[in-house]
């Protein structure tokens, strides 16, 4: 397939720093709202600008692909009437079994309960941005305005769901259109030409093996007290950690030797070669710790990382998730000790990894997409 670059990214407002804890809960709830206010009046200009160049990005698609957050080019499979295949690797599909793998809830509310909370995230997804998509539609679409989200319109049209991860980690619920299909994790093929740093490759052949440690790539309002946290709590439960960091940041930190910072580091490389993981519960890492049988500690912050979290403890593969706004050294390394001293659970983590690799979830996408094609 061809590459075609779209400009304007909402999400780009995010990492610029300015908008600090918003769609997450790093600063509490209430901070987080105001937050994510202050965010969603900014990133409307550029949300519509991301609008106008995916439809001339898309105009001569024979199909559209779109995921969580590129959901409105569903309006353009529309315009151009070609089908159109949602590829989320997060559960999106309204359900009685669990709340919406969207919100920091990780207990049943109960059938109506959990079916309204992802009533609630459709609203979200689509309220803040409603004008401009209409507008959108009106003008470059040709498409007549909504007055409620399209989610009702995208069930009753049968538009088929793939979803990008394993039943074996969260099971298809019975309640889901026939339409809407787990088809087990999309594995990308190694880079061949990867060759890490001397010194890491040192760090990982010393005794004991490490542990991997990575909050992923969300801003932090205290990046630099965040890594001094995480090293403090390494130390405090006498283990060795590869820990992703801005270099610049750690040379400013006299970090003991058994802490090893990276910026950059392909988990399809690392994971294999460390004794656990602890990340924030984004959907790829997760799939990724869990590939490599490692046991694994959730620390998530917002979106779909408490799902993610939830879902390991319940399989048995580490332990609780230890949320963000939670965090301190002490927590921290208790959480550790936890995760490296439990054969059970490494045993556990390592039988999940067996079942994921005789997946092939790209296989059974590629292949629906292709009878929906004809």
């Amino acid at each position: 397939l061809d590459f075609a670059p779209v400009e304007g990214n909402p999400s780009d407002l995010l990492m610029s720093g300015r908008h600090s804890g918003a769609l997450s809960l790093t600063n509490g709830w209430y901070q987080g709202l105001v937050a994510s206010l202050r965010y969603w009046r900014e990133a409307r200009a550029v949300f519509a600008r991301m609008l106008e160049n995916g439809w001339a990005a898309c105009r001569n698609a024979d199909a559209l692909a779109v995921s969580l957050p590129t959901n409105w080019g569903y309006h353009i499979a529309l315009a151009l009437d070609v089908p159109c295949f949602f590829a989320p690797v997060q559960p999106l599909t309204r359900t009685r079994t669990y709340p919406s793998a969207l919100l920091p809830i990780t207990r049943s509310l109960g059938a109506a309960g959990n079916r309204l909370t992802h009533r609630l995230v459709e609203q979200a997804l689509w309220w803040p941005w409603r004008a401009e998509l209409n507008r959108w539609r009106t003008r470059i679409l040709g498409l007549t305005p909504l007055w409620a989200d399209p989610f009702d319109e995208i069930y009753r049209r049968g538009v088929p769901f793939l979803y990008g991860y394993s039943p074996h980690v969260a099971p298809r619920p019975e309640d889901w259109p026939a339409a809407h299909v787990v088809t087990g994790y999309w594995w990308l093929p190694s880079d061949p030409t990867y060759t890490p740093p001397p010194a890491l490759e040192q760090f990982l052949a010393d005794s004991p093996l490490p542990i991997y440690i990575g909050f992923g790539n969300l801003p932090s309002e205290q990046p630099r007290a965040t890594l001094a946290l995480i090293a403090e709590a390494a130390t405090r439960a006498g283990l060795r950690a590869v820990v992703l960091a801005d270099t610049t940041i750690a040379r400013s930190l006299a970090l003991p030797a058994s802490v090893f910072t990276v910026p950059f580091i392909p988990h399809e490389w690392l994971f294999p070669r460390v004794a656990a993981a602890v990340h924030r519960g984004g959907a790829g890492t997760t799939a990724a710790s869990l590939r490599a049988g490692l046991p694994t500690l959730v620390v998530p912050s917002a979106s779909d990382g408490f799902f993610w979290g939830a879902r390991i403890a319940a399989l048995g593969a580490g332990p609780q998730p230890l949320p963000r706004y939670k965090l301190t050294a002490p927590r921290l390394a208790e959480a550790l000790v936890q995760l490296v001293s439990d054969p059970a659970g490494r045993a556990r983590a390592q039988a999940v990894a067996e079942k994921l690799s005789r997946e092939d979830g790209a296989g059974l996408a590629t292949e629906l997409i292709r009878r929906g094609l004809r």
